[in-house]
C-alpha cells in the first residue's frame, strides 16, 4: 500500500499551509525566481533559516488559495481579507 499523496491531496496540503502562514505572519514578500539556480536558492534558504519562511508555489494555486481565503474571511467578518486580497494583482 502506497502512502504517497495524490496531486489533489498535495494541493490541499499546500493550500492549508499557505493559509496558516497568511494567518501567522503580517508581512509577506513576493519574489519571482525565474532562472535562479538550485544552489543559489539553497544558500538563500540557509541564510534565512530561523528568520523567515520560504514557500514556493505555482501562481495559479496561490491565487486560488488567496481568493478562497478572502471569501472565508469576508463570510466570517474578518478584516484580513482586504490585506490579503491586495496581493492578487502582483501574482
Amino acid at each position: 500500500m502506497s502512502t504517497e499523496l495524490t496531486k489533489k491531496q498535495k494541493k490541499e496540503v499546500y493550500s492549508k499551509n499557505l493559509v496558516e502562514l497568511m494567518k501567522q505572519y503580517n508581512k509577506i514578500l513576493l519574489v519571482a525566481i525565474d532562472n535562479v539556480g538550485a544552489f543559489s536558492i539553497q544558500k538563500i534558504r540557509q541564510t534565512l533559516r530561523g528568520k523567515a519562511t520560504l514557500l514556493f508555489g505555482k501562481n495559479t494555486l496561490i491565487r486560488k488559495t488567496i481568493r478562497d481565503y478572502v471569501v472565508k474571511c469576508e463570510e466570517a467578518g474578518n478584516n484580513d481579507s482586504a490585506r490579503i486580497e491586495g496581493l492578487l494583482p502582483f501574482m
